[in-house]
């Protein structure tokens, strides 16, 4: 059995270690209102604050400040950290000074706090053995009032399937839980924490693992942290499951995406849910739940532009109808905005798409759209808002698509051409020019640079737009700047130029840089791996003036 003696902020914190035998299995919990009344007595009755992910806010932990004065002038009994403390692609040396600082922040706490490691904490091997050097055992148990808590590891046996990607709770915690759970026949109620919410994360993990576990003891609660914040799951195989998750400004929106404490108070087997603000304002109840996600969703999907149809000489010209329909009390309003990029000539009309809906009404947004070739790549980026009354409740970043014509033959057309393997030119941040040797009519093509930089994978710096080619030498003109405009750094370049024919389009297909040559970095993220360029955006960002489906031959 592990030791359940752990270290919390330079303070020693002995825990109850649970040694009786008993087996029991509990009742299913029901779904509680969410606006269920405080318990009228404080007999047994105390309020924890349970927060995470501390690591992704970009406001340098100035709103996590007003949340822990917010948490000490409401007079918790304690606070759970449910992990995620450090910031995504922390370098292995710059741990030490991180947690330092952190630990600075959680010592204003003036109630105990009790740590979890998360997917961010613990995300190699010299990371998971300081973690536990500082914090201890990264799963264990106390009680409080006849409830026990259980604090668990999704992290554990992590080098078995890659740190911070896949969950895992190995065997040696599993009989750990097992042993908990049977000997909790005395408490009036099981609370359990975890980093992630495993049902939604890993659910061959949550149902083959975990939740035969579960069902030993009286588990009526689970509480995790959550990327989008704070939500309300509901029931789950019976138990009743609350996320939270937001502690300062973050890039990204979502209905819990916003600074703000989760708040619980117990009482025997009963459970008040309470938010709290940075401004130490609160409201009772978890209002963000599958039916609010799933309104809002009615409205955002609309909002995401249809896929456009290009003519046969690859000029766009479409009118898009978006339509919204506000079923809230609360007026909608937001913005559509477009990004696009040297070389290429688009027009929207209008340029920003402003938009406001009263309660209860219905209406529909035009929005026209221009593409000339032959500059149709790289496509326009688009930044989609939505506001419900002065909250925001909505926003992503997309690129438009694309569907290209289809050939004019019946076959495949070859072409004929051929690129130096080395440019007669050294790159000293100014303009480059780049030959090709055409051997066949109707062609055209791009230019791709890659950098190699301080990466050993190369990476994207540019993608030229679509240019016609006649017979004999052609030359592309680089200005020297990347994707964003900006001027690349002298260093090793390659280039890879993708010519076709103009009469069978679809013989070349290209969704951004081809990954089959190595070209992009991959970057762990919240929703998992994604491939980046070099400025951090997602390569499917920059996709080449065609659809994003596989060629296919006629």
């Amino acid at each position: 059995m592990k030791k359940t003696v752990f270290h919390i902020l330079n303070v020693l914190f002995i825990v109850t270690i649970i040694t009786s035998c008993g087996e029991n299995r509990g009742e299913e919990a029901p779904a509680l209102p969410a606006n269920e009344p405080e318990p009228k007595t404080s007999y047994g009755t105390f309020t924890f604050a349970v927060f995470g992910n501390t690591g992704f806010v970009t406001d340098d932990g100035h709103t996590f400040g007003n949340l822990i004065r917010s948490v000490n002038e409401y007079g918790v009994d304690f606070s759970v950290n449910l992990g995620n403390s450090l910031p995504d692609g922390v370098p292995p040396s710059g741990v030490d000074a991180l947690w330092e600082s952190l630990d600075s922040d959680f010592q204003k706490f003036e109630a105990p706090i009790y740590p979890m490691a998360g997917k961010n904490d613990v995300f190699d091997f010299k990371s998971d053995v300081k973690y536990s050097k500082r914090y201890g055992p990264t799963w264990y148990s106390f009680r409080r009032e006849g409830t026990l808590f259980i604090v668990l590891n999704t992290e554990d046996d992590a080098y078995r399937t890659g740190f911070g990607i896949n969950p895992w709770i190995g065997d040696e915690q599993l009989e750990w839980l097992w042993n908990c759970l049977k000997e909790s026949k005395g408490d009036k109620s099981v609370v359990l924490f975890m980093n992630r919410p495993l049902w939604r994360d890993a659910p061959e993990v949550w149902s083959e693992r975990l939740l035969p576990r579960l069902r030993a003891g009286k588990v009526n609660l689970i509480v995790t942290s959550f990327e989008n914040g704070l939500f309300d799951w509901g029931t789950i195989e019976g138990i009743r499951a609350v996320s939270t998750g937001c502690t300062g400004q973050v890039e990204s929106k979502s209905p819990g995406l916003f600074p703000h404490v989760l708040l619980v108070t117990v009482k025997g087997d009963k459970r008040v849910f309470r938010v709290l603000f940075a401004d130490g304002t609160s409201r009772q109840g978890i209002w963000i739940n599958r039916d609010e996600i799933a309104r809002i969703a009615r409205i955002s999907n609309n909002l995401d532009l249809p896929v456009l149809k290009a003519e046969s000489s690859w000029r766009v010209s479409e009118t898009v109808g978006i339509k919204l329909k506000n079923n809230f009390n609360l007026p909608i309003s937001g913005t559509i905005d477009f990004t696009t990029y040297p070389d290429t000539r688009w027009i929207f009309s209008p340029g920003t798409l402003n938009f406001s809906v009263d309660p209860g009404v219905s209406k529909i947004l035009h929005l026209g759209i221009r593409g000339f070739p032959p500059e149709l790549g790289p496509v326009p980026k688009y930044h989609v808002t939505l506001q419900l009354g002065e909250t925001t409740v909505y926003s992503s970043n997309s690129s438009l698509k694309l569907n290209i014509p289809r050939p004019r033959t019946g076959e495949v057309i070859p072409v004929s051409a051929s690129i130096a393997e080395n440019v007669p030119y050294t790159f000293d941040g100014k303009s480059l020019k780049i030959p090709i040797d055409v051997e066949s009519i109707d062609t055209c093509g791009r230019l791709i640079i890659y950098s190699e930089g301080e990466s050993e994978i190369p990476i994207c710096i540019h993608v030229s737009y679509l240019k016609d080619f006649k017979l004999g030498l052609n030359e592309f003109v680089w200005d020297g700047n990347d994707l964003e405009g900006n001027p690349v750094i002298p260093g090793t370049l390659s280039y890879k130029v993708v010519i076709y024919n103009k009469k069978a389009p679809v013989t070349w297909v290209a969704g951004g840089p081809p990954n089959t040559d190595g070209t992009f970095f991959v970057e762990r993220t919240l929703s998992g791996l994604i491939a980046k360029t070099h400025n951090g955006s997602s390569i499917l960002s920059y996709p080449v003036g065609a659809t994003m489906r596989a060629p296919k031959s006629e």
